[in-house]
């Protein structure tokens, strides 16, 4: 473990990287990958939580998580939340309606009157929440709502034709047989957060971290055919590898 079991505690080992399954499909590809680890030692590894968000900082304050990707920042006093970018929300609809006739951006309203699918189940609060809240603001009035345990559920209902789904714009690759629509309006995002040991100073959480700030410098396509404008952290690089 990095930090608190393994940098002070015990041997060396992998780190240890958790992902909440709320559809953080483009939040690692590079940092994890093969070919673009250049920290010393074993090469870090990875754990995914299936979407339990509430758990993630037990988990790391017990060292058996070092950090944790997801789209919830955390009260815990012990855990550090950045948000490293801001993604699109997507509206996931069924083939042959009247609203996958377009490809143009949807305003939140247009789902209206319709039965939402939502995800995950639980454990609560996740993302399911933040989209509910989304749509409260907005005053949009799904005619149901149908809670599932994880986005391939909901994807599949709604290639079924039981309902429309909010996802982020990076699950667009997930399913073929559905029609995806930009979500229109300054609020339809959806965070990614950075969560970690507050005093954690692992070489592979620095090592992470250098690797994210390169990989937004980089702007690849996905990212900024999925996001908004990063905020540019080269100004303050330092700052955040040492955050």
């Amino acid at each position: 473990m990095a930090g608190l079991s393994r940098g002070s505690c015990g041997p060396p080992g992998p780190a240890r990287a958790d992902g909440a399954g709320a559809g953080l499909h483009q939040v690692r590809p590079d940092p994890l990958d093969p070919p673009r680890h250049r920290g010393p030692g074993p090469r870090p590894g990875a754990e995914h939580a299936p979407g339990q968000a509430p758990r993630i900082p037990a988990g790391r304050g017990e060292g058996r998580i070092d950090l944790g990707f997801g789209r919830l920042k955390h009260n815990d006093p012990n855990v550090v939340s950045t948000v490293l970018r801001e993604e699109r929300l997507v509206a996931a609809l069924p083939q042959g309606t009247v609203l996958a006739q377009d490809i143009a951006p949807l305003p939140l309203t247009a789902l209206s009157g319709l039965k939402l699918i939502v995800y995950p189940k639980e454990p609560r609060p996740s993302y399911a929440d933040q989209i509910l809240t989304l749509l409260q603001d907005e005053d949009v009035r799904p005619s149901e709502v149908l809670e599932v345990r994880e986005i391939q559920t909901a994807l599949g209902l709604v290639a079924a034709d039981s309902g429309v789904c909010i996802i982020p714009a990076s699950a667009r690759q997930m399913r073929s047989d559905v029609l995806y629509r930009l979500i229109d309006g300054p609020r339809a995002l959806s965070p990614v957060i950075l969560n970690h040991r507050i005093g954690d100073t692992s070489r592979y959480l620095v090592l992470i971290k250098r690797l994210i700030v390169d990989m937004y410098a980089e702007n690849p396509a996905w990212f900024e055919a999925n996001n908004v404008p990063f905020r540019n952290h080269d100004a303050d690089k330092s700052k955040f590898i040492k955050k």
